[in-house]
């Protein structure tokens, strides 16, 4: 998939945070609010061949994580105040 994606296409249903599907993203200055407390994952990925996250803020709730990696590869997330830095050639599954 190619071009720009509509980040109300990503919403969870009825929460904030985004889930996306089979394509490559690079995402930059992102910062996810909810108006209560949410124990869903910010960010669920499921067959991406290729995700950069870069100044990712999103709320962390007790353990929950924050990133969901389904069949990943080439993950990577900097400089984001709800996860340490991490790069991650692959991962079946995997969470941040």
């Amino acid at each position: 998939m190619a071009g720009k994606i509509r980040v109300s296409e990503l919403m969870h249903e009825g929460g904030a945070g985004l889930s996306a599907l089979h394509f490559s993203a690079e995402m930059t200055g992102i910062e996810i609010q909810c108006a209560q407390e949410d124990a869903r994952p910010a960010f669920v990925l499921d067959d991406f061949s290729r995700a950069d996250f870069f100044r990712v803020t999103a709320p962390r709730v007790q353990d929950r994580p924050i990133f969901v990696l389904n069949n990943v590869k080439d993950f990577s997330v900097y400089r984001s105040r709800s996860v340490s830095d991490s790069q991650i050639e692959a991962a079946e599954r995997r969470e941040l």
